[in-house]
C-alpha cells in the first residue's frame, strides 16, 4: 500500500491537529525500532524533492531537512534527541503527502 493510501485509510486528515510532534515523539520513544525504520524509509526514497531524516552517528546529531534537485541545499534542522527528530520528520512527511 502506498503512503498516500495509508494516510487516507488512517483518517489522518480528519485528526491531523491532534497528532502533533510531541505525541509522535512519545510513540517513537515507546517503540525504539521505529527510528531505524524511518531512517531506512528516508534513505530509500527515490524522489527529486522531499523531506529527509539523517543520523550523523548512532548518538546524533540527527538532521531533518528538505532536498530539492537543482536548488542549493538548505541547512537542515539539527536535533540531539532521535525521537524528536524522527517525530518532526514524520509530521513533515505526513503534511507533505496530504497536500
Amino acid at each position: 500500500m502506498s503512503p498516500i493510501a495509508l494516510i487516507a485509510e488512517s483518517g489522518y486528515r480528519d485528526h491531523r491537529d491532534l497528532i502533533d510532534v510531541d505525541r509522535i515523539a512519545r510513540h517513537v520513544a515507546s517503540n525504539p525500532k521505529l527510528f531505524g525504520e524511518w531512517i531506512a524509509f528516508s534513505e530509500d526514497k527515490r524522489v527529486s524533492e522531499g523531506w529527509y531524516l539523517k543520523a550523523q552517528s548512532a548518538d546524533g546529531p540527527f538532521l531533518v531537512g528538505y532536498f530539492k534537485a537543482g536548488d542549493a541545499l538548505r541547512k537542515p534542522d539539527t536535533y540531539l534527541d532521535a525521537c524528536e527528530a524522527c517525530a518532526v520528520y514524520i509530521k513533515r512527511e505526513l503534511e507533505a503527502l496530504i497536500r
